[in-house]
């Protein structure tokens, strides 16, 4: 005989086989066609009795929903590894970064370096010129000297002439057109030497 509880009203029964929650007093469940119109079958969502059940009626419970516990470490960890390696990132990029600090400033010091070098050998080049230009002005000075050297030789040798000359005439020997002669030669040589000597600053 079909047994109905007054007490249990709808949204209070689920079936026993897949748990669902049965609206109203329906025979069979919506979800996996249990007959749920049986005395068994019907089972409050709470534990109760049933106040026209008998002493033999079993009472039912409802047992209480299965729950994991939490674990927050399962969300602790990854942010402490991830704290890890943003320390571990943040300390290697500013070891890098030092490095190009210091690697900056000693391209700075060398590009500085080659600079005064540069500037030094510039100076050196200059120098190197001047030399130059006073070595080929004491070479023309020296040609110079020599071409009046040779000139003034020469002017003092037409003057031992004029001297020999003298000495010839003395003895008879001579001529005043000879001596007249020697004395213009004598004279042209040695205003050659004095304009050598003056040219090259001997004078």
């Amino acid at each position: 005989m079909e047994v109905i509880h007054p007490s249990v009203g709808p949204g209070r029964r689920s079936c026993p086989s897949c748990g669902e929650t049965l609206a109203g007093y329906p025979r069979f469940c919506p979800s996996c066609g249990t007959d749920v119109r049986s005395v068994a079958a019907i089972v409050p969502s709470e534990r109760r009795l049933d106040p026209q059940a008998t002493i033999r009626d079993p009472v039912v419970a409802t047992a209480p929903p299965s729950s994991r516990p939490s674990k927050p470490w399962s969300l602790i960890v990854p942010l402490i590894a991830a704290g890890i390696i943003i320390l571990l990132l943040a300390g290697w990029l500013f070891s890098v970064n030092g490095q190009l600090s210091n690697t900056r400033a000693a391209l700075a010091g060398e590009k500085s370096r080659v600079t005064k070098l540069n500037e030094r050998i510039s100076s050196l080049n200059t120098q190197v010129s001047g030399l130059k230009s006073e070595k080929s002005d004491l070479q023309t000075q020296n040609s110079s000297l020599t071409s009046a050297m040779i000139d003034c030789k020469d002017a003092a040798s037409k003057t031992r002439g004029i001297f020999r000359l003298l000495n010839q005439i003395s003895q008879g020997n001579g001529s005043l057109d000879d001596l007249r002669a020697a004395g213009k030669e004598a004279n042209r040589a040695w205003f050659v030497c004095r304009t050598e000597a003056s040219t090259n600053g001997a004078l």
